[in-house]
């Protein structure tokens, strides 16, 4: 456990399982997992492609953003 933990944002454009192409898919699944068992409170945020929305089922929307 940290001393001090953190609110951290995790925002990438694919994570597994949900969306993957590359290699940041696998540090995107991976690591904010093993920062909350540290005792981090860890968000992660993806972009809401149709396909992974559907793979999520049940979720919460937090914040629409838009970028110009």
């Amino acid at each position: 456990m940290v001393d001090n933990p953190l609110n951290i944002l995790f925002a990438t454009t694919e994570a597994t399982p949900y969306i993957k192409t590359g290699g940041l898919a696998d540090v995107s699944g991976s690591l904010p997992p093993v920062m909350r068992t540290l005792g981090n409170d860890v968000r992660l945020i993806l972009p809401a492609y149709p396909e992974t929305v559907d793979k999520l089922g049940d979720v919460t929307e937090a914040a629409v953003l838009r970028a110009p």
